[in-house]
C-alpha cells in the first residue's frame, strides 16, 4: 500500500489535512484544520485550449451560428464550449 502526504500549501502542515470534497471538475478538495483553508491538490486550467479557440474563431468569421460552434466542439472528454465562450471570443476580437 502507498500512501500519499498531503501538505497545506498555505501552512506547510501535513497531520491534519482532511479530504473536504471534490470540485466541480471532479478532482478532490482538501482542507487544512490548522489554518483552516481549503485548497485543490492538482489544479486544472479552465482556459478554452489555443487550437479549440483558432476553431471557434475560424467557425465566427463563417458566420456559424454560436448554438452550433458550441455543439460542434464537445471533445472526447465530454468538455463543453459554453455560449458564454464563444460570445466573449467574439467580444475580444
Amino acid at each position: 500500500m502507498v500512501a500519499h502526504v498531503i501538505v497545506c500549501p498555505h501552512c506547510q502542515q501535513t497531520q491534519p489535512v482532511i479530504r473536504h470534497g471534490v470540485n466541480r471538475s471532479g478532482t478532490p478538495r482538501c482542507r487544512c484544520k490548522d489554518c483552516n483553508r481549503a485548497f485543490t491538490l492538482t489544479l486544472r486550467s479552465r482556459r478554452l485550449a489555443p487550437d479549440k479557440e483558432q476553431t471557434v474563431l475560424r467557425a465566427l468569421q463563417e458566420k456559424t451560428p454560436v448554438i452550433a460552434i458550441c455543439r460542434t466542439l464537445i471533445s472526447h472528454k465530454r468538455e463543453r464550449v459554453s455560449p458564454k465562450t464563444v460570445y466573449a471570443l467574439l467580444k475580444k476580437t
